[in-house]
């Protein structure tokens, strides 16, 4: 049973982690391909909007796949090969990365404040 808390408690941290990188990449208007939960096949996924979100086999992480900030690793998480040489890619200001990025561990920050405020109000 403790086993089952843990991934739970896991794929609460990095869904919060990954809404911190997949909010910050949408308000600042990025192109966002995939929102999921998890590694590997795909349990369940949903397209809205343009996004896949998704819910994979292995619990214990989870990825947002953004081509402009990542070309690289969308290609990676696709299994496909790296992008061509020839391909161009969209240049973003480096400050849109800087956000995204820092995005992710600053959700993991409010949640830390939040659970220590609500447990300080818990008699």
């Amino acid at each position: 049973m403790q086993w089952l808390q843990l991934i739970l408690a896991l794929s609460i941290l990095v869904s919060i982690h990954e809404f911190g990188h997949f909010i910050v990449a949408l308000k600042l208007g990025l192109r966002v391909e995939a929102f999921s939960i998890g590694f590997g096949p795909a349990l369940w996924k949903k397209k809205v909007n343009g996004v896949e979100y998704r819910i994979s086999a292995i619990p214990l992480g989870g990825y947002v796949s953004i081509p402009d900030v990542d070309p690289e690793g969308t290609k990676a998480l696709e299994g496909s090969k790296s992008t061509n040489e020839g391909e161009q890619r969209t240049r973003i200001p480096a400050w849109k990365e800087i956000l995204v990025a820092v995005a992710g561990p600053a959700m993991n920050v409010v949640l830390a404040v939040v659970l220590a405020i609500v447990l300080a109000l818990v008699p």
